[in-house]
């Protein structure tokens, strides 16, 4: 019987979960779109392009959307099961609070793995290739344009002319390049080769490296005319920030749980005690987060049970509400490790800590109440 019981729960709650999933990514995908679009369109060949290259970032947004959906469809299934009147007559038939809670720990246990591959292993490498579309297409376009014969103004304040041109390889011959610095300054450059480089990390910019030539100045302020020789001449053609600029968070991001690991040792040996720390909250934070799925019962039951059921827009209100709280447990917590208040393996596990006491708070005097109502439910029917 309570098996019977435990499989109809985990079909209901697996409905509303697939919901939730599907509504929460959608959101989550169309925020991140409004904030990429500028970068991505206008490089984009295609829709499908675009399409396939922000499709890289469904496992990142999976590991906020999930959890969103989870307690929603925990919610939303206790809910209606209260609505129907299925818990009561679940109650009167004997079976314990425990077996009803069984479904939900399960699923959150699966949710829970799912969740610890995207973060250490799936979403870094998706967005790294996230990364390297972003390069590709910035490597095509910028070599698109470049033609030999043709006049090139992608570089600012400078005019490129070459002969010869390969876009595979980004390869030019006989190049003449005109840069302009403003106030009757600027300077003619002739270079019998170069090439494109383009920058193979995220950040870092759009390169063009010249070998064998000439500069002479257009024109000279003051009196004489001298012209130098270079074997090796590098210019910017499109500025992408520096890998050195870079937030910590999104080179991390790219970095698979044994990446960082690898990385801890150089960083320590090096004396860099700020970066340790930031490496160590977020080797410890790829665990930490994933590991809130399994609190979440614990917290949800014995109030969705215990209160009043007041619909899906409700249960929506309160499950965005509990992981906002989850979020700035963490926000607080990365804030005192920074402060060198905590230390940052302490502080990437205290949300988990503290969610940990609410949960037991509310989940075992819970079960003891219903223990107790069980019992007196028993003999009312035994009697």
């Amino acid at each position: 019987m309570a098996f019977k019981i435990q499989k109809y729960i985990l079909l209901k709650f697996i409905s509303h979960f697939s919901v939730g999933a599907g509504i929460f990514t959608a959101l989550f995908l169309m925020d991140q779109a409004s904030r990429q679009v500028n970068e991505i369109a206008p490089q984009m060949t295609s829709f499908s392009q675009f399409m396939t290259t922000f499709s890289l970032l469904l496992p990142e947004m999976l590991t906020y959307s999930l959890p969103l959906a989870f307690l929603m469809a925990m919610i939303v299934t206790i809910g209606q099961m209260k609505q129907d009147q299925e818990l009561t007559s679940i109650y009167y038939a004997g079976i314990s609070p425990l077996s009803i809670f069984v479904p939900f720990i399960i699923t959150a246990s699966c949710i829970f793995i799912v969740l610890l591959s995207l973060s250490i292993y799936i979403s870094p490498i998706s967005f790294r290739a996230y990364n390297g579309s972003l390069l590709e297409m910035a490597r095509q376009r910028v070599l698109s344009e470049l033609k030999p014969g043709a006049f090139f103004k992608g570089i600012p304040g400078t005019v490129l002319l070459v002969d010869d041109f390969d876009p595979a390889s980004g390869k030019m011959g006989h190049i003449l390049m005109v840069q302009n610095w403003g106030k009757g300054r600027g300077d003619l450059i002739l270079a019998k080769s170069g090439f494109i480089e383009i920058p193979s990390v995220p950040g870092g910019d759009i390169k063009l490296r010249l070998h064998q030539g000439t500069i002479q100045p257009v024109s000279a302020p003051e009196p004489g005319y001298t012209s130098a020789a270079f074997d090796n001449l590098t210019t910017r053609i499109e500025k992408h920030g520096s890998a050195e600029d870079l937030n910590k968070e999104q080179i991390y991001s790219s970095l698979t749980l044994g990446q960082l690991r690898e990385k801890l040792p150089e960083l320590k040996s090096k004396g860099k005690t700020v970066e340790t720390r930031d490496l160590v909250m977020t080797i410890n934070r790829r665990i930490s987060l994933p590991a809130v799925i399994m609190i979440f019962p614990f917290i949800i039951f014995p109030l969705a049970v215990s209160s009043r059921n007041y619909g899906k827009p409700a249960a929506f209100l309160a499950s965005i509400i509990l992981f906002g709280i989850s979020f700035f447990l963490f926000a607080f917590s990365t804030k005192l490790a920074g402060q060198g208040i905590f230390s940052p393996a302490f502080a990437a596990w205290l949300p988990d800590a503290v969610l940990s006491v609410i949960a037991l708070a509310s989940f075992c005097p819970f079960l003891v109440s219903q223990y107790f109502r069980g019992s007196k439910n028993r003999q009312m029917v035994g009697s």
